[in-house]
């Protein structure tokens, strides 16, 4: 495909590079904490260290509030599902599991909505 053909394509790939400066953006981060604290011993203004708190904060609510609520309505599934899904995978298989957890969740929701018996357990799932 030469180029994306819907709105649904292109979100997918600014999904992507929101996620991948995510992880830039973490990295430099650590980066900051490791200057604010070697800075700390000579007794640097405490602006630095505000600085690296509110970073600290700001990521903490990203990754634990926002992201699971806009991904939960964006892929119909229930933002604690989405952070069950990611402590299960992520305890079985590590970090790949962690980046397969949406889809794979995504994907079991699919098959237990085509599944008479399993139906209840897809809405379960959705939230509704």
């Amino acid at each position: 495909m030469k180029y994306p053909t819907s709105v649904d394509e292109s979100g997918r790939g600014l999904l992507f590079l929101k996620t991948f400066f995510a992880f830039i953006a973490l990295f430099l981060y650590f980066m900051l904490n490791d200057a604010v604290h070697r800075l700390k011993q000579w007794k640097i203004p405490k602006t630095l260290i505000m600085l690296g708190l509110l970073l600290m904060v700001m990521q903490f609510v990203m990754g634990n509030v926002l992201e699971p609520q806009v991904m939960g309505r964006n892929l119909n599934l229930s933002p604690i599902i989405i952070l069950l899904s990611l402590i299960f995978w992520g305890w079985l298989w590590g970090v790949v599991g962690m980046f397969l957890a949406v889809p794979i969740t995504s994907a079991l929701k699919i098959i237990f909505e085509n599944i008479p018996t399993l139906k209840p357990l897809a809405a379960a799932m959705s939230g509704e």
